[in-house]
């Protein structure tokens, strides 16, 4: 999948060069780094820190695995585009919208997340002896990281978004065309199609009948 390149992010940066190894050591701690970043998002962010919402807890640690993930491979080969990965975050985005949520909580924990993966992966090239360079190359590659799994987010809610209005007009229309119909119109008929529509249906209505304007023609 096609995510576009966040605001004041280069479009074909300079990939830092990183020693062959530390993919490979990053890798094999990814389990570890991601228990320290879930732990350290249900902290800070209110809205993961719900031990009987089993949904939302599966989903921060699907989607902390899946970020890191990227993250390595992007060590591991500058040129993989992380496609799978960013559909996994439009799918996320995608769902926070149809469940009538809002980003703010996504985006919050992607930057809490980020932040605290670039400590532990950044101190890790430390132990390994690598210099201060690769350190700094590591903490853009996050940032680019997060920017990238946001924006496919971003584009997964607003696609969601864009589809649930256009369901929810055709939805408006059909109920307008039963109340409009001649003769008698079934209750339920009403009350289920007012529902999708999300229309409150009154105790009572008044009808008011206009004359038809003259044709000037």
């Amino acid at each position: 999948m096609a995510v576009p390149t966040p605001h004041g992010v280069p479009d074909h940066p300079t990939a830092p060069q990183f020693p062959p190894e530390l993919a490979k050591v990053l890798r094999a701690d990814l389990a570890a780094v991601a228990d320290e970043v879930e732990e350290e998002v249900r902290r800070q962010v209110p809205e993961y820190a719900r031990p009987a919402d089993g949904t939302y807890r599966q989903n921060l640690r699907s989607g902390v695995v899946q970020a890191l993930t990227l993250f390595v491979d992007h060590i591991a080969d500058p040129r993989d585009d992380g496609g799978a990965i960013a559909a996994t975050y439009y799918e996320l985005g995608r769902g926070e919208a149809l469940e009538g949520r809002s980003l703010d909580a996504l985006q919050s924990a992607l930057r809490v997340g980020g932040m605290r993966a670039w400590r532990l992966m950044g101190r890790t090239a430390e132990e390994l002896g690598l210099d201060s360079t690769v350190v700094a190359g590591l903490g853009e590659l996050a940032f680019r990281t997060v920017h990238e799994v946001a924006q496919a987010a971003a584009s997964g809610y607003a696609e969601a978004q864009l589809r649930s209005s256009d369901e929810l007009e055709r939805r408006r229309g059909r109920l307008l065309d039963l109340l409009l119909e001649d003769g008698p119109v079934a209750p339920a008929a009403v009350q289920d199609l007012a529902h999708g529509a999300r229309w409150p249906v009154p105790r009572t209505v008044a009808v008011v009948a206009l004359a038809a304007a003259p044709d000037r023609r």
